[in-house]
């Protein structure tokens, strides 16, 4: 039976949709206000009939107001709505997030590339608790059939494939971490025999291609995708949906991602086999024709391959024979290779659509156009007898008589402009909340009430007068002036910030406006709607790519890291491909110096009797930018360059005209030091010139704003070839006991294992000369240590053995050992701080080393999660302690928490030298050049750091 709309009698109405309720509140106000003169409240009153009209004027507004929301953002003329002007985010944009997890990364590379079957991402974990190296994963591709196939006939398409994993691998990687070359498992063929015997009632063609796929299932681990109606039906919430990134060929659970099968067992086979209809008996099953045989370990960088050549001997189709009844059953191959194929697209097929993404919200989110902003006067129902509707005065009528019709038509006009503005505000909702909504748009919206009978002759032409007296109004049917109209726009994308937890403190912009750098509070306002206008339509990035590290191979803001793109969106800052240290200007033509009476410099009291302050009037006019050519000073400071000019107390002009007729300026470099930088007959010149050299400043600090991120881990290519060692830090931060270096890593593991299980034991110390020793049983000496530290103090034997014995605990103990002396290290810290009068105090530890060819040797405590930011510190916010303090509380809130980042704000000879290595780095990796040519660069930015750090080479 069709469902009709219908009308509810018991609904309650809202005072604003009740009429009634609207009389009877109209009514005791105008009591309130004129019970003493006015006494008649019937409906006959034209007073009562007025009221009555707006009453049912107000009633057709608040009725509209609660039309559907899809109703109020709908656009004309189908109904669409605009989900980019409205902020709307579809799920996978807003609960979807850069990979995290090792399965997170496993699921996007699966879904990137048609030629991977699956892939591993496998850690190289750390020995227990030491600092090392870490943040580098190995990835194991297992490839698809379609590319196995492929591979056979052109071998070359390994390397492209190759290439462009590592590439995609750069673009996904996160902050700290590495991925190194992928490597594409090769095919390990092996034998599998087996006789089955299957139930008369099964097809034995079907049975086979069963067996196959089961096999081929297991041995080639493929991952199924999930619909989303799949996992709405197992009562997942989006949230649980759409966890981990954002994927094109639908959803893959955890649950697919399993582990790689390393080594077989022919058990395994016999419970795949035996999980088959029809399979009732399963013998001889064997490896590789060898009965003695239960598992095979599948060799290092290889999968398990069976071979399905008909011909060859080795094939399975020669090597498992099914049976009916003792009877051997033939197969078809070409019908078996058509029900697997079948059985392949049944089960691992792809999903080519996500319902949620812009094309849903484009066709999905519609409501229906009410054209809101209409509004028919209501004027037009007052009785006839008004003379105000569209009938009219008869022309008999006297003209007081029209005159009273038009003073009432005027009376009205003022509460029905309110109506009809309250109309047009709403019709115009969407553009209110549109984030990309042009600042000259208007926050406060207006119409005329043309559907008043002879409307233009209520109106009349606003003239110079009304202009003065409205001179702030951008609109005088609204009222909205400019400031009105800026304030609230930022306090709209305010809300719509906070609707995604996120602010842009306006902190940095203030500054910008204090230290001069925005000429005025207009320009701020627009400054801080562009900038959270900004923020607000990319939040769903930003938040998608937080903990996003750069990509080298690519360039511009596609190549920052999510940390760097969110610092400049909250900061005001312009990114910059160039070098920052080329933005200053090399070859500044050096003017005259003009004579200044050196009585005046050094007599406050004589300068300022024939020198002045500019005006407040004159230094807004010198804010302002201007075409006239800017002025240069002399010999300055690279800080006072950039801030100083901008300053209203640096300037001085003469109170007076000089013998010469001339006006002059003076600048103050320093304190009681000040210069001529121009003279003239025209004063007006003098405040052009200033402007267009404030502005001048003002690009400058623009183009010098920025930062470089380095993460530490992108520079471990130099590490290649070296040897491998480790040490030992005590808690004041001094190497104690060293080792040896060995060729390779797993020496190293090796010695490490050693060094820990003799160090427990006191007798394995020794003396030998200006060294303390350790040695193993067998005498070999494990790592020695000078008797002398770095103050040249003698260490005290038995308490360099305690120390090391508790890092070994700490590093290698058991689980409650470790968990012991770790809290004793922080309490330590805690009571003592970070200082004491004997030095730094921190955990103690052990340092995995790497020595170069030079002889260098490198702690990989270095590239362990670490990164560094360097700033320079001459532009004008930089030099702001509050600025500063800002940013890097900023930066303390968004970099991952596992990532130590260390900040450094530079001078420019210091800035320079780091800038020039770091481009030189950046663009060899970007241009994949030469291997010696990165080590170098890479080696030069370790070195800079470090001796930044206190920790020179």
């Amino acid at each position: 039976m069709k469902d009709y709309a219908r009308i509810s009698k018991e609904e309650a109405l809202s005072t604003a949709e009740d009429f009634f309720a609207l009389k009877a509140k109209g009514l005791s106000i105008v009591q309130k206000l004129s019970g003493g003169l006015w006494t008649d409240y019937n409906s006959h009153d034209p007073g009562i009939t007025i009221l009555e009209q707006l009453c049912y004027g107000l009633t057709d507004i608040a009725f509209r107001n609660n039309f559907p929301i899809e109703d109020l953002l709908a656009e004309a003329p189908l109904g669409k709505i605009d989900w980019k002007k409205n902020s709307f985010h579809a799920p996978s944009k807003i609960f979807s997030s850069h990979p995290v997890t090792l399965l997170d990364f496993r699921k996007l590379i699966i879904d990137s590339f048609e030629e991977i079957q699956n892939v591993w991402v496998i850690p190289t974990t750390p020995l227990s608790r030491e600092a090392k190296l870490s943040g580098l994963y190995k990835i194991e591709i297992m490839p698809s059939l379609a590319f196995q196939k492929a591979l056979t006939k052109s071998p070359q398409i390994l390397d492209v494939v190759k290439t462009k994993v590592s590439s995609f691998l750069d673009s996904i990687r996160n902050i700290g971490e590495f991925f190194e070359e992928p490597v594409v498992l090769k095919p390990s063929p092996f034998v599998l025999e087996a006789k089955i015997d299957i139930g008369e009632e099964r097809d034995p063609n079907m049975v086979f291609s069963e067996l196959l796929y089961s096999i081929e299932k297991y041995l080639y681990q493929p991952v199924a995708y999930s619909s989303m109606e799949e996992l709405l039906a197992e009562n997942k919430t989006l949230e649980e949906i759409f966890t981990g990134p954002r994927l094109k060929g639908g959803f893959i659970k955890n649950s697919e991602l399993r582990p790689r099968a390393a080594t077989l067992y022919t058990e395994s086979f016999q419970r795949i086999f035996s999980k088959i209809n029809g399979v009732k008996k399963i013998v001889n099953l064997v490896f590789d024709r060898n009965p003695e045989v239960t598992f095979l370990r599948v060799k290092e960088n290889c999968y398990a391959n069976l071979t399905t050549g008909l011909r060859n001997p080795q094939s399975i189709y020669n090597t498992i024979s099914l049976y009916i009844n003792g009877n051997k059953q033939s197969i078809n191959r070409e019908i078996v290779d058509q029900m697997v194929l079948e059985l392949w697209s049944k089960n691992f097929r792809q999903y080519q659509f996500d319902q949620f993404k812009e094309s849903y919200l484009e066709t999905k989110l519609k409501g229906r156009f009410r054209a809101l902003e209409e509004y028919t006067s209501i004027q037009h129902h007052f009785p006839i007898i008004y003379g105000i509707g569209v009938e009219g005065l008869s022309s008999k009528n006297t003209s007081e008589r029209k005159a009273k019709a038009r003073q009432l038509q005027g009376y009205l006009l003022l509460m029905e402009q309110l109506m009809a503005n309250a109309l047009m505000q709403l019709a115009n909702f969407p553009e209110l909340i549109d984030p990309k909504a042009a600042i000259s748009n208007p926050t406060y919206f207006s119409q005329k009430v043309d559907s008043i009978v002879n409307f233009k002759s209520l109106e009349r032409e606003l003239t110079e007068k009304d202009h003065l007296f409205h001179k702030t109004a951008l609109d005088h049917y609204s009222g909205e002036t400019e400031e009105g109209k800026l304030d609230r726009k930022n306090r709209f994308l305010d809300h719509f910030l906070a609707r995604f937890g996120e602010n842009l403190d306006p902190l940095p912009f203030s500054l910008a406006k204090k230290l001069n750098l925005l000429t005025s509070e207009q320009e701020l306002q627009e400054v801080l709607i562009k900038s959270k206008a900004n923020l607000l339509s990319k939040i769903d990035d930003f938040n998608y790519y937080r903990n996003k590290g750069q990509n080298l191979s690519s360039s511009g803001m596609s190549a920052l890291s999510g940390l760097e793109q969110v610092l400049y969106a909250k900061t005001g800052m312009n990114f910059s491909s160039d070098y920052l240290s080329k933005q200053i200007p090399v070859n500044i033509e050096t003017p005259q110096v003009l004579e200044v009476n050196s009585s005046r410099l050094e007599n406050d009291e004589k300068l300022y009797q024939s020198y002045r302050s500019f005006s407040t009037e004159e230094w807004d006019k010198i804010l302002m930018p201007s075409d006239a050519s800017s002025l240069t000073f002399n010999k300055i400071s690279i800080k006072s360059l950039f801030a100083n000019p901008l300053e209203h107390n640096s300037y001085l002009i003469s109170k007076s005209k000089s013998l010469l007729g001339n006006w002059e300026v003076l600048f103050q470099k320093k304190h009681n030091s000040w210069e001529c930088i121009w003279s003239g007959s025209d004063r007006e010149d003098a405040l052009n010139r200033l402007g267009a050299t404030l502005q001048h400043i003002r690009n400058l600090n623009k183009a010098c704003e920025g930062f470089y991120l380095v993460d530490h881990i992108l520079l471990g290519e130099f590490l290649s070839g070296s040897e491998f060692g480790f040490h030992l830090e005590d808690s004041k931060g001094q190497i104690s006991f060293s080792s040896g270096y060995v060729k390779s890593e797993q020496e190293r593991d090796d010695l490490i294992q050693d060094f820990y299980t003799s160090a427990l034991v006191r007798s394995n110390y020794s003396v030998d000369g200006n060294q303390f020793k350790i040695s193993n049983e067998h005498s070999r000496v494990l790592a020695s240590c000078q008797i002398y530290d770095l103050k040249g103090r003698r260490r005290g034997f038995d308490e360099l053995i305690a120390e090391t014995k508790i890092t070994v605990l700490l590093m290698a103990g058991t689980a409650d050992q470790q968990s012991y002396f770790a809290l004793q290290q922080v309490e330590n810290i805690r009571l003592k701080g970070t200082l004491d009068s004997k030095g730094v105090v921190q955990q103690v530890k052990v340092v995995l080393n790497r020595k170069l060819a030079s002889g260098l040797i490198i702690g990989e405590d270095f590239f362990n999660l670490r990164s560094t930011l360097v700033l320079p510190d001459w532009p004008a916010r930089f030099q702001e302690k509050h600025f500063r303090y800002y940013f890097e509380e900023l930066v303390k809130q968004r970099v991952p928490t596992h990532i130590k980042l260390t900040i450094h704000w530079k001078n420019f000879n210091d800035f320079q030298k780091f800038e020039t290595v770091y481009f030189k780095w950046k663009n060899k990796q970007h241009l994949k050049s030469t291997t010696d040519e990165v080590r170098k660069a890479e080696l030069s930015i370790y070195q800079i750091i470090r001796e930044w750090e206190g920790k020179a080479p």
